[in-house]
């Protein structure tokens, strides 16, 4: 994500990405997650806890996306065009936009899920375009979307850089550790929350939405600003 004035992927972002889950998907997954299941059945308590646990992603969405549209035309109508304008317009588009991407990519990828894999085995392999039921395991929806939601925090608002980075840190060792997904499915959510934050700022950019939803200037105009 190098300037000028906006969100911007580089090959070696892909490149380091992909080197990563490679190595998760061959050497760690299986492992950790084994590791996390012996874990929590060590406690009955933490396995009947973790296993009760709901997928409320969809209406987390729909509500989140909701609110930042209700936001950013309240804003419009009364003439106010900064920074919390653009960012409540990136992300009411993003969010659901990051979900949708994530949902055909399950359907792509054909991955079983991590408590799939633990309760029946099977085949820790994709299978191409028959993802679906325990097959929807790869990326992680939920490091999709919230990665999506916490860059766009951090970049509009940069005094909550850390509390972003530790909030989706948290959430990815929390979906390890509960059994939800593989480590190898948190890393590509995460990039693909970021993939589609920085589709959706260019789009909207196209478009003309805002016409300056570029990120990374508006955080340097903040920045000049504070400065003076």
């Amino acid at each position: 994500m190098n300037a000028p004035g906006k969100i911007r992927l580089s090959a070696g972002g892909f490149l380091f990405t992909a080197v990563l889950v490679a190595l998760s998907y061959g050497f760690l997954d299986a492992r950790i997650a084994l590791w996390f299941d012996r874990l929590l059945r060590s406690d009955p308590r933490l396995s009947q806890y973790t296993s009760r646990i709901p997928d409320l992603l969809l209406p987390v969405v729909l509500v989140l996306s909701g609110a930042m549209w209700a936001m950013y035309l309240r804003r419009v109508r009364r003439g106010s065009r900064d920074g919390k304008t653009r960012f409540f317009l990136l992300s009411g588009t993003a969010l659901p936009a990051a979900y949708v991407a994530k949902s055909m990519l399950k359907h792509l990828f054909g991955r079983i899920g991590t408590r799939a894999w633990l309760e029946n085995g099977g085949d820790l392999s994709f299978h191409w375009f028959r993802g679906g039921g325990d097959y929807s395991g790869f990326p992680s929806g939920h490091m999709a979307v919230f990665t999506t939601l916490a860059i766009a925090c951090r970049l509009f608002f940069p005094k909550y850089r850390a509390a972003c980075f530790a909030a989706i840190a948290g959430l990815g060792i929390a979906m390890i550790a509960t059994d939800y997904h593989f480590p190898s499915d948190v890393i590509a959510g995460g990039y693909l929350g970021l993939v589609v934050l920085a589709g959706a700022d260019r789009i909207l950019e196209v478009l003309g939405g805002e016409g300056e939803t570029r990120i990374q200037g508006e955080g340097r105009n903040r920045d000049r600003h504070q400065e003076k």
